[in-house]
């Protein structure tokens, strides 16, 4: 059904497929129902059910407030700490933000990682812990598509202590761009965790292979 709604499949960055003929890495988020067979589903009276859909894909139908989606960067620092609420659980019975979108990509500000908890609860009670889950959201032809991001020993998941750093470009000055994420605390009883992030993404500044050819 979701189909309808033009959602695809969601991807993990892993060289796996899934099925005979699936593409590299689809149907392998198994924090998304558009990855169904392969997610982390539960057993309910009507046979196996959930999980939710992820972060992208509920931006991208309307599903999240507005006021609830923080684009790091638009205030135009580096450095923020965060508390975000489970996605998890009916965004009524909480209050902080739902998604963090960070920007990656000088030529389009569509493309951007996101950040999302899950917590084991109602549709999501096939997770087996609470956890921070970074997508990236890729122009792949004339479509968008969301990727989880995948971390040492192949886990999905940030959990509480764990952190996370991407490695952009350099910049016009020589030095390496990055985004730092540190998983601070997580709050299973009221489903919200507290995050640091930090990124030296500019997208204005000129990358220093760009200059290097021109000179």
């Amino acid at each position: 059904m979701v189909h309808s709604f033009h959602i695809g499949h969601s991807y993990s960055d892993r060289n796996v497929k899934i099925f005979p003929h699936s593409a590299k890495g689809e149907y392998d988020d198994p924090y998304d129902l558009m990855s169904t067979a392969n997610a982390l589903m539960h057993p309910s009276q009507y046979g196996l059910s959930g999980p939710g859909l992820n972060g992208p894909h509920l931006n991208y139908l309307g599903w999240l407030p507005m006021d609830r989606i923080f684009y790091f960067g638009r205030d135009g620092r580096q450095n923020h700490k965060i508390r975000v609420s489970s996605l998890s659980v009916p965004h009524k019975n909480t209050m902080h933000w739902l998604l963090i979108m960070i920007p990656y990509d000088r030529d389009d500000p569509e493309n951007v990682f996101t950040v999302e908890l899950r917590t084991p609860i109602m549709h999501d009670s096939g997770i087996k812990q609470a956890s921070i889950i970074i997508h990236r959201i890729s122009q792949i032809g004339s479509s968008y598509y969301s990727i989880i991001i995948t971390h040492s020993n192949e886990f999905y998941e940030l959990t509480e202590g764990t952190e996370w750093v991407h490695f952009i470009d350099y910049d016009s000055t020589g030095k390496y761009q990055f985004i730092r994420l540190s998983v601070v605390k997580i709050n299973l009883t009221e489903h919200y965790a507290d995050l640091k992030i930090i990124s030296t993404f500019d997208p204005v500044s000129v990358p220093w292979f760009s200059i290097k050819t021109s000179v």
